[in-house]
């Protein structure tokens, strides 16, 4: 609403951009950890390992765990949430959690 940001305007949209899709990958990533959390405990090391759901988990789980070493190499929030996919990543083991 400033009249002194017509210089800034295309920098200034785009960091809103930018930082709405950080958030947006931010919240599903608190999602799915919670989630991934609860079901480690259930899983691993359990009898369960043969059933359908179990197999699901050891899926969600390699994806997971993938993520967070991609993450650890690079641990900077906007390179980890920007990353090519990464919102379509979280999305994916979402859908096979619930």
């Amino acid at each position: 609403t400033s009249r002194f940001v017509g210089v800034y305007l295309t920098d200034a949209e785009q960091w809103i951009r930018t930082l709405a899709l950080i958030a947006d990958v931010l919240k599903l990533w608190i999602v799915v950890q919670q989630k991934w959390i609860y079901l480690e405990n259930i899983f691993v090391g359990s009898s369960l390992q043969f059933s359908d759901d179990a197999k699901r988990f050891e899926i969600v789980d390699k994806l997971y765990r993938k993520i967070m070493l991609e993450t650890s190499r690079n641990p900077f929030v906007k390179a980890s949430c920007l990353h090519p996919g990464r919102y379509e990543e979280f999305q994916s083991i979402l859908t096979l959690i619930e």
